[in-house]
This record gives C-alpha cells, structure tokens and sequence, in this order.
C-alpha cells in the first residue's frame, strides 16, 4: 500500500471514530432522558390513580414502564373505576354524597312533615334576613337625604353670610369650619 492509500485509510477511521464517540455520547443523553421520563411517568401514574382501589391499572401501567421487571399482583377494588381514573379524594366524596342521597331519602319516607317543616322554617328565615336587609337599605336612603338636606341648609346659611361679609377671607374659614364639622374634624 502506498503512503497516500494509508493517510486516507487513517483520516477514514478518525472520522468514523470521532462520529461514534458523539453517537456514544449523544445514546448517553437520551438513555438519561428516558430514564428521567420514565420516572416522571411513574409518579404520574401513581398519583393520578386510587392506590387504595386500583392497585390492579396502576401495575398495568407500571409494567409497560417497566417491561423486565415482573408486575404484582394487585386487583382493583371491586368498587373502583377500572380503567378511568379516581383520587382518594373523589371516592372519599362520592361516598359521603351516597351515604347523604341514603339519609334523605329515608327521612323522605320516615317523616315528609318534617321536612316540610324544616324548609317553611328556612324560607321564614330567609324571608326575615330579606326584610331586615330592604329596612337598612331604606335607612340609608333616609340618611343620605337627611346629609343631603343639611348640606344645602348649611350651603345656603354661608351664601347669606357671604353677602353679608365684605371680607372674603370670613368666608374661606367659614367654609373651612362647615368642612371640618362635617369630615368630623371638630
């Protein structure tokens, strides 16, 4: 082989080497990525779901993450959900609203006059707080025209005093005194 054949041969397997160690490098980033995801996907799935009551989805899904390791055997709760899933919290509330649905309907079929009962004293009730809420609601209209009626008085009491008065500053600390009696500064 001639040197020629030889330095191309060596440039050949420098490129080739150079281009598997950043092939190399690169399978290392992206197996780091997976793993990562992988694990975020993992606790997804574990909080998205019922551990209580779907053990059995929750190890399905964890077995297509993790294909080489041998799933247990959990079943869902013959009350979960399957394959939709549920949070602690929902189930918890689903079955205090059954146990509430339970409760009504049999006070309904124990004693309707009861509830009758009950629901005429919250519409007293309520019809009470309306008319409490329209009394204060006039008082503060007869308030506010009262002010309204003592502004203008007060208004008109230091126009007279205005024409009577040469001075224009008794007339400034005349306004002045109205304005701090009616801020409630004096």
């Amino acid at each position: 082989m001639s040197q020629a054949t030889i330095e191309q041969y060596a440039e050949v397997v420098d490129s080739q080497y150079r281009r598997i160690t950043k092939q190399e490098f690169r399978i290392k980033e992206l197996e780091k990525k997976f793993c990562n995801l992988q694990e975020s996907v993992y606790q997804l799935v574990g909080g998205l779901y019922n551990q209580e009551k779907q053990a059995g989805i929750i190890q399905y899904h964890i077995s297509h993450l993790y294909p080489d390791e041998e799933p247990d055997e959990a079943k869902d709760h013959p009350e979960g959900w399957g394959v939709m899933p549920t949070t602690r919290q929902g189930d918890k509330l689903e079955e205090i609203s059954k146990t509430l649905e339970k409760r009504i309907s049999a006070l309904e079929k124990a004693s309707p006059q009861i509830l009758e009962q009950t629901s005429l004293e919250r519409d007293k009730h309520m019809n009470d707080s309306i008319d409490r809420i329209l009394i204060l609601g006039f008082a503060f209209k007869e308030l506010a025209a009262a002010r309204k009626a003592l502004e203008r008085k007060e208004k008109m009491e230091i126009d007279d005093d205005n024409i009577s008065t040469s001075s224009c500053s008794s007339v400034v600390t005349k306004k002045r005194r109205m304005s701090s009696y009616l801020c409630g500064n004096e």
